[in-house]
């Protein structure tokens, strides 16, 4: 498949793969501890902007590292997020910084904001099926995508970050 045949907010780690089965892994609260720009999302506030400007000053979360180099072996490791487009350098810089496997990173690209993470990741795992990627299990630490996951009949493991306590 040529690249400009792949969706604009799709970034390969090497060369594309046509499909098969895959772990989709969440980024925020999953595999980087983002808790140093929480206080963006308390009290009411839902500033997403200045959320994922902070993104840079992320520390891994090493025991996620540990699980997904384990499910690498089922396939690719698609790195799932409801970050923007906007935030693919930074992103691609901080997991060549802490060396996490990956294979596929997924963002949400222009118009996509106007879906809740749910909505946005089931029209996701749709693309991905459409490409012939057949989800194995998915890792995420919003009980909503969880539901949904299990909902398109994916294995789902729920990692609790914290990030939406009431």
């Amino acid at each position: 498949m040529s690249e400009s045949s792949w969706p604009e907010s799709w970034t390969w780690a090497a060369d594309p793969v046509d499909g098969g089965p895959c772990v989709l892994v969440d980024v925020d609260g999953v595999i980087a501890n983002g808790w140093h720009r929480q206080h963006f999302l308390q009290d009411g506030r839902k500033d997403w902007k200045n959320f994922f400007a902070n993104a840079f000053g992320d520390t891994p979360i090493e025991g996620s590292r540990a699980l997904v180099d384990q499910f690498a072996e089922a396939g690719q490791v698609v790195l799932l997020t409801a970050r923007p487009n906007s935030l693919r350098e930074v992103t691609l810089d901080w997991l060549g910084e802490h060396g996490y496997r990956w294979d596929l990173l997924v963002l949400r690209g222009p118009g996509d904001g106007r879906y809740s993470s749910p909505d946005f990741k089931q029209r996701c795992v749709a693309d991905l099926r459409s490409y012939g990627f057949v989800p194995q299990l998915a890792l995420d630490d919003d009980q909503r995508n969880v539901d949904m996951f299990r909902d398109e009949g994916i294995e789902t493991l729920y990692i609790h970050s914290g990030y939406y306590e009431a």
